[in-house]
């Protein structure tokens, strides 16, 4: 009796089902980060070029850095910054921005392939100098260059001095070229034999200011792609110089200069213009635009000379009539 009562309490404990421990089941983390798509040269995360293109009335993100923003007020006007700088540069909309200028976000989606709009034949004198004058200089850039940029740093060697129309080394102001995208760059220099003054100054002096940006724009136009020969000259069309702030003695000096002169096989003479901008301590201080007309040679240029002086002659001619007529006339009265 008890060993059947031991069997059946067995018995009955094998025949409950085997209970598992509950499964507990945990979130599935991904390792992988997705991000929206970017077209083109807009962007989410402003900063990861030298420009940043922002529209008036967006705002870059707070936790931004080295961002070097550049404000336009249209499309058109972004359109052309993008033909100046390039890769350089990217475009940056925020979502809020997007959303209230659907527009904008349209138009500048299509903007995917500006590679194609590149031609310096369609930059005017003008607008190229008004968006220079907002573009701020490209700090990251140099730091990848030889010019000295702080106090400590050295100065390059003086450029070569029939790039800039000098017979004697001392009297070039400015320093071997370092180029980014469509701009080159030179150290200036302050001191310069031929040029002197009767008074000492803790800045330099306008004049040399002025030569030496007349010379960064002669050497731009010879260092360019399909540049002048060494051998050929400029004749000065225009010169318009604007003076913002002072220059010291004591920190280097950089100067930005943009060029469209750009001289083709076959062609004798081309028409363009140089915009050289001033530098110190990021700021923008002085700026010169010149325009010009470059002659390839130097029997072209005795060729031209040779008119110029037939024009000067026949002017001089013309006013010496003017003059004898009127000395006759007041001696008749």
């Amino acid at each position: 009796m008890i060993n059947h009562s031991a069997s059946s309490g067995l018995a009955h404990e094998l025949r409950i089902p085997f209970q598992r421990e509950p499964l507990v089941r945990y979130p599935l983390h991904r390792s992988v980060k997705r991000y929206k798509r970017e077209h083109g040269v807009l962007t989410l995360h402003p900063g990861k070029k030298p420009f940043t293109i922002i529209f008036d009335g967006d705002t870059i993100p707070l936790k931004t850095s080295l961002c070097q923003v550049v404000r336009v007020e249209s499309v058109d006007e972004a359109m052309r910054l993008l033909m100046l700088l390039g890769d350089t540069c990217e475009i940056f909309l925020s979502a809020q921005y997007r959303l209230a200028n659907q527009e904008v976000y349209a138009l500048l989606k299509a903007l995917s392939d500006h590679s194609q709009q590149d031609d310096d034949s369609s930059f005017n004198i003008d607008n190229t100098a008004a968006l220079l004058k907002k573009l701020p200089l490209d700090i990251r850039g140099l730091l990848h260059g030889p010019l000295a940029i702080m106090e400590e740093d050295a100065v390059p060697d003086p450029l070569k001095k029939e790039i800039v129309h000098k017979k004697d080394i001392g009297n070039v102001l400015i320093s071997d070229m370092y180029r980014v995208g469509k701009f080159m760059h030179f150290n200036m220099f302050s001191e310069t034999s031929e040029i002197s003054f009767d008074h000492n100054s803790d800045h330099i002096q306008g004049m040399v200011i002025l030569e030496a940006l007349r010379q960064a724009s002669t050497a731009t136009v010879h260092l360019a792609e399909n540049g002048l020969p060494e051998g050929g000259k400029i004749s000065l069309l225009q010169y318009h110089a604007n003076f913002y702030n002072y220059l010291s003695k004591k920190a280097p000096v950089i100067i930005r200069t943009f060029n469209t002169f750009s001289i083709m096989n076959g062609e004798k003479d081309k028409n363009g213009f140089v915009v050289s901008q001033v530098f110190q301590w990021g700021k923008l201080c002085v700026e010169t635009i010149l325009k010009g007309q470059s002659i390839k040679d130097q029997d072209r240029f005795e060729q031209l000379s040779r008119f110029t002086e037939k024009v000067t002659s026949r002017n001089k001619a013309h006013f010496d009539a003017q003059i004898n007529l009127m000395r006759t006339k007041s001696l008749s009265v």
